[in-house]
């Protein structure tokens, strides 16, 4: 028989512990499987749970739960003071390669 470590509240399985390995404790709770349950488990990992009620092995989908992303909303105002203020500078880059090259070097 197989030991099977559980979260007491979600029945998420936290670790198996075999009975030809002598531990010095298991962590409670736990119910006792058979190797073909163990083998099942271990095959669908992350697809099985305990069911804390009937204390079994059941089949379980994890719900993916997806990152909302936060969208940001840009004043209509302060965007258009950033494109103005972006065009002044273009403006500015011209006007100094202008001055730049008309200047002579002695």
């Amino acid at each position: 028989m197989i030991k099977v470590n559980y979260d007491a509240t979600t029945g998420e399985i936290k670790g198996f512990y075999p009975d030809d390995i002598a531990y010095a404790s298991i962590p409670e709770p736990y119910i006792e499987i058979d190797e073909s349950a163990h083998q099942d488990c271990i095959n669908n990992q992350c697809n099985r749970k305990v069911d804390v009620t009937a204390l079994k092995i059941i089949e379980y989908t994890p719900t993916i739960e997806t990152p909302v992303a936060a969208v940001e909303t840009v004043d209509a105002n302060l965007l258009a003071f950033a494109e103005a203020l972006a065009a002044q500078e273009v403006r500015l880059k011209k006007l100094e390669n202008t001055t730049t090259e008309g200047s002579t070097t002695k």
